[in-house]
C-alpha cells in the first residue's frame, strides 16, 4: 500500500472502536531507581563507534560493539571491514591481520567481552592502536568515535596530495569571495603535519594545514581561481588529491570502497546539545497490524524531539518523553503478522526514552509528522533486492511548503492556495521514495505550519541523505512566466547536482509544466539563500513546481494526475542523485556565502515571490 493509500484508510484503522485497537489515557509509572540501577551495572551494553568514514559500526546480537562494566570496549572483528579495513584470519592463532594503505598489514589478538563467550572480538583501544587512530569517548551517549590522523600533506605542482591512516572521506568547497580551497577532514585530526612549502610554478599561492574542530582537520588552498580545483580519490580511500591540472568542475560522483548494506549502518546524527524539555504525558497511542507492517501513533502535548533508526533488525525510536505509553507496546503483543517481534520502553540516553521493535525481516519505515504533536510510524517489509529497492538504507526529508492559516503560500489565478498543491505533490514524492525502499519522513501531513526553522531541523535529526522542499511560483510582473524551476544552495556541487537531476526529471515526465531549468537561491538572497537550504546540514533542494500566476501551469498544478506525476519525476531525480553518489557523502560542509550574484541565463530569471521560504 503506498502512503497515498495509507491516508485514505488510516482514519478506518484508527477508530478508536477498532478491534484490534486499544486508546490509552494512562501514563506509564517511571522506572524504580533500582531497575535503573540494574541495567546501568549489566555486564554489557551495546555500544556504537563513528569512523572516520562517517558510519558507525551495527548494534546488536550477530554483529555488535560492547562496553563491559569496566569501560572496556569490544568489536567484533568482522565489523571492522565498516571502517574501510581489510581483516584476514590467522590460521592456527588467536589473532587477525586488518590492512589498509596507511597502516600497512598490523596484527591484532581477538579476546572474548564478558558475557559474550565467543571467539571474535577485539579490544577497540587494540584496534586504535594499531590503527594509529584514537579513541574518542561521548560524554553522554553509548559512542565512540574512532579518529584516524592525517599523516602527510605533499605539495606538487597541479595537485596537492592528503594521506591517512584510515579511510577517510572529505568535503571540498570553493569560497570565491576569499579566493580560498576548503578540505574539510571529518573524522581525523593533524598532529605531526606542517603545512607544505608552495612549489615553483603552482597555480596556487599559499597552503594551510590544521584543526578545525575536535574532530574535523582541514586543508586552505588560496588562489586566485578557485573554481578549477576538484577532489578526486587516490589509489584508495586513504589518500586524496585536490587537482588544479584543469578547469573541470568537482566531479558529480567520488568513488570510494563500497558501502556496507544498508540495515547494518548507522550514521552519525544531531543530538540534542542539551536534554530537551521533557513532554508528559503520551496523549494517544494506537497501532495496528497493516498489510504491509505494522503503523502506530504517537500524540503528546507538543511535537517532540525523535530520532528514527533501522540497526539490523531493530527499529530504534529515542523520543524525548518523559513517561512513554506502555500499552502501546502491549498492544503490539496482541499482533502477529510475521514482522513485528518483542517491543519495549527503555532508558534514553540521559534526555528521554527509547522505544525500541524487534523485527523479524528487513524493514523500512514512513514517519509522518503533525506539528501540533503527533507521529505516525508506519514500518513496512523491505522485500526485494538492490535492482527493486535501490534506496534501501537511505532517508529522505520530504517537505510540503507552507501550511496552516499563517503560512498559505501564494494565491494562484484560479482562487488555489500554494498548500493546497504542494501537500500532495510532497505524498506523490514519498510514495515514490517508499517503493524504491528509502525510509521517508514528511515533515506535515494535514494542513498545519511546521514552521521555516523545524522543517530543517525534523531533517537533521532524522540524518536524511537528502532534503527537498515543494512549492509552487508566483510571478508578480508577468502572468505568461511558466515552468519548473529548482532552486539549489549558494555554490553547492552537491545540491546543484541534485537540483538538475530532479529539473531534468521534471523536463522529461511532466508534459503540461516545461522545464526552466536550475537556480542557486543566492540569486535570490545574495548573502545566505533560502533558510529551508541554509539550515539543513544534507544535501537539499527547493521545487518550484510551477508557476500558478500562469493559467495553464495553474491548471496542471491542480491537476491529481500532474501532482503524481510531478511527485514522481522529483522522487526519479533523487534517485538519480543518489544512485550517482553511491559512495559518497550526502551531507556537506558550508563555505562562507558568496557575494556574487550570477544568475543562470538559461533560467530567463523567472521572479519568485515567496519570501516565507527564505
Amino acid at each position: 500500500m503506498d502512503v497515498l493509500g495509507l491516508l485514505a484508510v488510516l482514519p478506518l484503522f484508527f477508530h478508536r472502536n477498532h478491534p484490534v485497537l486499544q486508546q490509552s489515557k494512562q501514563k506509564l509509572a517511571p522506572p524504580s531507581r533500582s531497575a535503573r540501577a540494574g541495567r546501568i551495572t549489566t555486564t554489557i551494553r551495546p555500544f556504537q563507534i563513528l569512523s572516520p568514514r562517517g558510519m558507525l559500526l551495527p548494534v546488536g546480537d550477530a554483529s555488535s560493539a560492547w562496553r563491559g562494566s569496566d569501560g572496556t570496549i569490544y568489536v567484533n572483528h568482522q565489523s571492522l571491514a565498516l571502517l574501510g579495513l581489510t581483516v584476514s584470519e590467522v590460521d592456527g592463532t588467536d589473532g587477525v591481520e586488518l590492512s589498509a594503505a596507511g597502516i600497512g598489514v598490523v596484527r591484532v589478538e581477538k579476546t572474548s567481552a564478558p558475557g559474550r563467550q565467543w571467539d571474535g572480538m577485539i579490544k577497540l583501544g587494540d584496534v586504535a592502536s594499531a590503527t594509529k587512530s584514537r579513541v574518542i569517548l561521548d560524554a553522554k551517549l553509548p559512542l565512540a568515535r574512532l579518529q584516524t590522523s592525517v599523516s602527510a600533506v605533499f605539495a606538487e605542482r597541479e595537485t596537492i596530495r592528503i594521506a591517512s591512516h584510515l579511510p577517510i572521506r572529505p568535503v571540498l568547497v570553493r569560497d570565491r569571495e576569499s579566493g580560498k580551497v576548503i578540505i574539510d577532514i571529518p573524522g581525523a585530526a593533524v598532529t605531526n603535519v606542517a603545512s607544505p612549502t608552495v612549489p615553483d610554478g603552482a597555480t596556487y599561492k599559499n597552503i594551510r594545514v590544521g584543526q578545525y574542530q575536535d574532530n574535523i582537520a582541514r586543508v586552505v588552498i588560496e588562489s586566485p581561481d578557485v573554481d578549477k580545483f576538484r577532489l578526486i580519490q587516490g589509489e584508495n580511500a586513504s589518500e586524496w588529491i585536490v587537482s588544479s591540472a584543469t578547469a573541470e568542475p568537482l566531479p558529480a560522483a567520488v568513488t570510494v570502497a563500497p558501502r556496507a548494506l544498508p540495515s547494518l549502518v548507522v550514521r552519525s546524527a544531531a543530538f540534542p546539545a542539551k536534554p530537551a524539555p521533557f513532554v508528559t504525558p503520551v496523549t494517544r497511542a494506537e497501532a495496528l497490524a497493516s498489510p504491509h507492517g505494522i503503523d502506530f501513533v504517537i500524540e503528546t502535548a507538543k511535537l517532540p524531539w525523535f530520532r528514527p533508526v533501522i540497526v539490523g533488525n531493530q527499529f530504534i525510536l529515542d523520543i524525548n518523553l518523559d513517561d512513554p505509553n506502555q500499552l502501546l507496546t502491549d498492544l503490539f503483543t496482541k499482533i502477529d503478522n510475521g514482522l513485528l517481534g518483542t517491543s519495549e520502553w527503555s532508558s534514553g540516553m540521559g534526555w528521554g526514552k527509547r522505544l525500541t521493535i524487534t523485527l523479524s525481516q528487513p524493514t523500512r519505515f514512513v514517519i509522518n509528522v503533525d506539528p501540533n504533536g503527533r507521529l505516525k510510524v508506519s514500518l513496512r517489509e523491505q522485500v526485494g533486492d538492490e535492482t527493486s529497492l535501490p534506496l534501501a538504507g537511505r532517508t529522505i526529508l520530504v517537505d510540503p511548503g507552507h501550511g496552516g492559516n499563517g503560512s498559505t503560500g501564494t494565491k494562484g489565478v484560479d482562487g488555489r492556495l500554494e498548500k493546497q498543491n504542494t501537500l500532495p505533490i510532497a505524498l506523490a514524492t514519498a510514495a515514490r521514495l517508499d517503493s524504491l525502499g528509502a525510509n521517508v519522513v514528511i515533515t506535515r501531513d494535514n494542513d498545519v505550519d511546521p514552521g521555516l526553522k523545524e522543517r530543517p531541523a525534523i531533517s537533521n535529526r532524522v540524518d536524511a541523505d537528502a532534503f527537498v522542499s515543494i512549492h509552487c511560483n508566483d510571478a508578480v510582473r508577468s502572468s505568461a512566466v511558466n515552468g519548473s524551476l529548482v532552486f539549489y544552495h549558494m555554490d553547492s556541487p552537491l545540491c546543484l547536482d541534485l537540483a538538475s537531476r530532479i529539473s531534468d526529471r521534471l523536463g522529461n515526465e511532466v508534459s503540461t509544466i516545461k522545464k526552466l531549468g536550475v537556480r542557486s537561491d543566492k540569486t535570490i538572497y545574495k548573502n545566505d539563500g533560502f533558510a529551508v537550504l541554509r539550515l539543513s546540514s544534507s544535501v537539499g533542494v527547493l521545487v518550484e513546481a510551477g508557476f500558478m500566476s500562469n493559467a495553464s501551469d495553474a491548471a496542471s498544478l491542480a491537476n491529481p494526475a500532474t501532482q503524481q506525476s510531478i511527485g514522481t519525476a522529483v522522487a526519479n531525480g533523487i534517485l538519480d542523485f543518489l544512485l550517482a553518489n553511491a559512495g559518497r557523502e550526502t551531507r556537506y560542509v558550508k563555505g562562507k556565502v558568496s557575494k556574487e550574484v550570477v544568475p543562470n541565463p538559461a533560467d530567463a530569471n523567472p521572479p519568485l515571490d515567496n519570501p516565507s521560504i527564505q
